[in-house]
């Protein structure tokens, strides 16, 4: 995982450029990348904009589940922490997408689909 160029605030706020990660372990693989991701995370919320952003991931451990990829120009996501952080609930919006990800387990549900000039996808994190 790393940056070309990355900053980030203490007050949550980050900037990368030229931003690429790659994950292998004994479940799977996923693979990142974008040109440009800004955002902000807290404790009650995130958002992210991504500009040329690629993502792909096939995996499966401990009763979870994804599979699927998506590349977009732009990608705006964000999600809101509720009941003291047990609950997430999220959404994406993406212009000039393709793709479908789709991911599941116990207490998480995400899934995202776009073809064309949007796609749209949505989250659900549950923690006991």
């Amino acid at each position: 995982m790393g940056s070309l160029i990355s900053h980030v605030s203490g007050n949550g706020y980050y900037a990368k450029a030229g931003n690429y990660s790659y994950n292998r372990n004994i479940g799977g693989l996923a693979v990142s990348a974008s040109a440009l991701d800004v955002g902000r995370v807290t404790r009650k919320y995130e958002y992210s904009i991504k500009k040329l952003n690629f993502e792909a991931e096939a995996s499966k451990r401990n009763k979870y589940f994804s599979i699927g990829g998506e590349a977009s120009l732009a990608k705006y996501s964000g999600s809101y922490n509720i009941s003291g952080g047990k609950i997430k609930i999220g959404g994406s919006a993406a212009l000039g997408s393709v793709g479908v990800r789709v991911s599941a387990g116990k207490n998480h549900f995400k899934v995202y689909a776009g073809i064309g000039a949007v796609g749209l996808g949505v989250s659900l994190d549950v923690r006991r």
